[in-house]
């Protein structure tokens, strides 16, 4: 489950020779809210992110605002605990 981030960007190295990297663009106390997410340059607006998705390797990018984003998991199927992926 995504949540504003603590540092600026991390790299994870996976055991299978692939890297999973993260990134948070504007990242301060000013911008507090996760405005957009991008899975590999791709908009992705779950609100959560699937452990076979990180095994896979990429780059999560993570743009913060002051205001949160009116697209990042608004639907309910974007949402933890609502589909089949991720079960709270």
């Amino acid at each position: 489950v995504f949540g504003s981030p603590l540092m600026d960007a991390a790299t994870i190295h996976l055991g299978n020779g692939k890297s999973f990297i993260i990134i948070a663009k504007n990242n301060d106390a000013q911008h507090p809210y996760i405005h957009q997410i991008l899975l590999n340059g791709h908009p992705y607006t779950k609100g959560y992110i699937t452990h076979q998705q990180i095994l896979g390797g990429g780059t999560l990018t993570m743009v913060m605002r002051k205001k949160p984003g009116k697209n990042f998991a608004v639907p309910l199927n974007d949402r933890p605990g609502r589909t089949k992926d991720f079960k709270l």
